[in-house]
């Protein structure tokens, strides 16, 4: 199981993101998060193939959040693609755990 925390502090909602590789090699997909959109849009995906992971032009993911009604600045697809990808061990858990929290900061004008 690969879990995921992401924050999205201008709209105040936080969305803890759970992939858990099955038996047939797809994943499941669970969140838990205070925006009714990223729960619409978690439950529209639910289970994740490999293509979905990978492949950002035909995978659902992508499609999925771009077909949602939720704000282009949104970081949950990347956070749901994150937790899937370290549960596909595409990323090392280690490594990811050494480095932090991916992050978008304001620096100005």
């Amino acid at each position: 199981m690969a879990k995921v925390k992401v924050r999205m502090k201008v709209c105040d909602n936080t969305h803890v993101i759970e992939v858990t590789q099955d038996q047939e090699g797809g994943y499941d997909l669970r969140i838990e998060s205070t925006c009714p959109k990223a729960v619409a849009l978690a439950d529209s995906l639910k289970k994740l193939t490999m293509e979905d992971l990978v492949d950002k032009r035909n995978g659902r993911i992508h499609k999925a959040f771009i077909e949602s009604d939720m704000s282009s600045n949104c970081l949950v697809a990347s956070g749901i693609v994150t937790a899937a990808w370290l549960e596909a061990g595409l990323i090392s858990k280690r490594l990811m755990s050494s480095k932090g929290a991916n992050d978008v900061e304001y620096i100005g004008d």
